[in-house]
């Protein structure tokens, strides 16, 4: 029996540097015990406090697509992984 999935196309849109300093402080603060030493700000900081550093870190919105497309029309990402939707 062949297993099957489907990928999820999505595009990226990059965050300017502005308005990272809520996302950054969010995502600190949810998974700070495996991030925290990538930062040079605390977990628990106010969002302005990441406002000098936002430039140093790469902020993307994930846009779903209309199109749905098979895994194995993608070819393996960077590290050889397939993110699929189920």
């Amino acid at each position: 029996m062949a297993r099957s999935c489907k990928a999820l196309l999505v595009g990226l849109r990059p965050f300017p540097d502005e308005e990272k300093p809520e996302v950054l402080k969010a995502y600190l603060d949810r998974f700070k015990t495996a991030v925290q030493r990538y930062f040079t700000v605390p977990a628990g900081s106010p969002p302005q406090t990441f406002a000098p550093v936002a430039a140093r870190y790469a902020v993307f919105e994930l846009i779903p697509s209309e199109r749905e497309c098979s895994a194995s029309q993608i070819a393996p990402g960077r590290w050889g992984r397939r993110w699929s939707s189920g």
